[in-house]
C-alpha cells in the first residue's frame, strides 16, 4: 500500500488550516500548504502576495514546487494532507495526480457567507480577497469522485461544533494504521 493523499480546500476562512494541521498534529500526517511555501519563499502571507504585479508568473511555480513536494513527502512513505483553495476542477485534478498515493481524498470545506466575511474581517483579511475566490469557484459535488480518482468528503464548517465533527469524522476515517509501502531508491 502506498501513502494516502488528503487534499483539502476551501475559501480564505473556510478552516482548511485547521483540517490540515489537526491531520499532520493528531493523526501524523506529513502537510504541504501553499501559503506557508509563500510566506517562507518570499517572507509575504499569501493575502500581499496575490498583489504583486508578477504574481500570475510565479504563482504556478509555487504550485508546482508544491507537486514536488507532495511526492517526495509520499515516497518517504507518510500520509500526506496538502491544503489550498484548488478554485478549480483542474486545479484540484492535477493536485491529486500522483502515482505514489493509491487512497486519495479530496475534502471540501464549506462555511456560508455571512460567517466567511465575519471570520476573514475578524483575522485582517481581505473581503476583496474572499470576493475574489468566491467569483472563480468551481462547484465540487459528490459525483466528481470517479473524474478525480477519488473519495470525495463535504464538510459544512459554520460552528466550532462542526469543526468538533469534522475532526471527529476525520479521526475515525484516517486513524487506522496501515502497511506502507515504499519504494526502493536506486
Amino acid at each position: 500500500m502506498y501513502p494516502r493523499l488528503v487534499l483539502v480546500t476551501g475559501v480564505i476562512g473556510s478552516g482548511k488550516t485547521t483540517v490540515r494541521r489537526f491531520l499532520q498534529e493528531e493523526l501524523a500526517f506529513a502537510g504541504v500548504s501553499h501559503d506557508e511555501m509563500i510566506e517562507q519563499a518570499y517572507g509575504v502571507p499569501y493575502a500581499k502576495f496575490r498583489l504583486w504585479p508578477d504574481y500570475e508568473e510565479i504563482f504556478p511555480a509555487v504550485r508546482k514546487a508544491s507537486y514536488i513536494l507532495r511526492n517526495i513527502r509520499l515516497i518517504g512513505g507518510r500520509d500526506l494532507a496538502m491544503e489550498g483553495a484548488y478554485r478549480r476542477q483542474q486545479d484540484r485534478a492535477n493536485a491529486l495526480i500522483t502515482g505514489f498515493s493509491d487512497e486519495k481524498y479530496l475534502l471540501v470545506i464549506n462555511v456560508d457567507r455571512g460567517i466567511l466575511e465575519r471570520r476573514v474581517r475578524d483575522e485582517g483579511k481581505s473581503l476583496e480577497l474572499l470576493s475574489e475566490q468566491l467569483s472563480q469557484w468551481e462547484r465540487i459535488s459528490p459525483d466528481c469522485s470517479e473524474e478525480l480518482g477519488c473519495e470525495v468528503i463535504i464538510y459544512q464548517n459554520n460552528t466550532p461544533e462542526d469543526m468538533k465533527a469534522i475532526q471527529a469524522d476525520l479521526r475515525r476515517r484516517f486513524e487506522r494504521k496501515r502497511e506502507i509501502f515504499v519504494p526502493a531508491t536506486s
